[in-house]
């Protein structure tokens, strides 16, 4: 990631020097083990990733996670929604810590950091490449009422969320449609705010097919599937990438939202709170894989 003077202040003052970074890291050194004080105040963007790679596989999640509600907060305060305090944020990361290592628990991990066993990477989210975008989309589908939603998450090659949405379908033809929406969804929002190259995600395979192929001219979803199209021609490249559902949680959960509340969203920079721990966790078991890799 490449930031000017003025931005790079900005963003590091934020994530490490302001008051609310200062004491949440204090509080959580009762619970954690975490770096010296100092070795945060010397902190900057190029370092930030060698610093992570020396802490090892447990105190280097951490020092992510922390940074990463840090980040949340200062969103939360810049966009003028719900202020998350510092208790909170306390609460908050350990509560999720917990559950964190619940789970990798059951892979053979010990929390204490003592045994390791390697976590299947293709099971858990992938960042996107240098110089590449992800957006990660779903759809749901009711097939008694035809009501249905989807759900999109746009994120960058740091795991930072460019976006956050969700959209009602009040009436679907079937779940493959729901899905081609969310394409075309998806891609429209990455043409209106996006620079960079998009890696357009997806677990719906006979989908992705569709659009790889001639056979989607003659689909029923064909008229979709040109619009998705033509959405994708206001971008420097796109390109689709077929994912497990299990790596697609964050997209498939808020499409659950919009079919359940009957609401449509768009979010900048912040996701709702019933995606913050899945898109925690996904990051934190994607920075695991990176550095068990260099490890082995």
């Amino acid at each position: 990631m490449i930031y000017g003077r003025e931005e790079e202040t900005t963003t590091m003052h934020a994530l490490i020097r302001c008051p609310h970074a200062h004491h949440l890291r204090d509080a959580m050194r009762r619970a954690w083990e975490l770096p010296d004080e100092a070795v945060f105040l010397q902190l900057t963007p190029s370092s930030l990733p060698g610093l992570i790679d020396s802490l090892g596989t447990d105190m280097g999640a951490k020092v992510l996670l922390l940074l990463w509600r840090k980040w949340q907060v200062r969103n939360n305060i810049t966009h003028e929604s719900d202020k998350l305090s510092f208790a909170g944020s306390e609460r908050f990361l350990q509560k999720y810590w917990l559950e964190l290592c619940s789970v990798r628990h059951q892979d053979g991990f010990d929390p204490k950091g003592r045994k390791e066993k390697p976590l299947v990477e293709e099971r858990c989210w992938t960042a996107p490449c240098p110089g590449h975008v992800k957006v990660n989309v779903d759809g749901a589908f009711d097939t008694q009422s035809g009501e249905g939603g989807i759900g999109m998450v746009e994120w960058d090659m740091s795991g930072s969320v460019v976006f956050t949405a969700w959209k009602y379908i009040e009436r679907g033809v079937d779940a493959d449609e729901l899905e081609a929406i969310a394409c075309k969804e998806g891609l429209t929002l990455a043409a209106e705010w996006c620079t960079s190259a998009v890696i357009l995600e997806l677990d719906c395979l006979p989908l992705r097919n569709l659009f790889g192929t001639r056979n989607g001219e003659r689909s029923t979803l064909r008229f979709i599937l040109e619009e998705a199209l033509d959405a994708g021609r206001a971008l420097p490249h796109w390109e689709f990438a077929h994912t497990r559902r299990e790596c697609n949680r964050a997209a498939h959960e808020l499409a659950q939202l919009a079919k359940r509340t009957k609401h449509s969203v768009v979010w900048r920079f912040r996701s709702p709170s019933c995606v913050e721990q899945i898109i925690a966790q996904d990051i934190t078991l994607f920075v695991n894989n990176k550095v068990g890799e260099k490890i082995r």
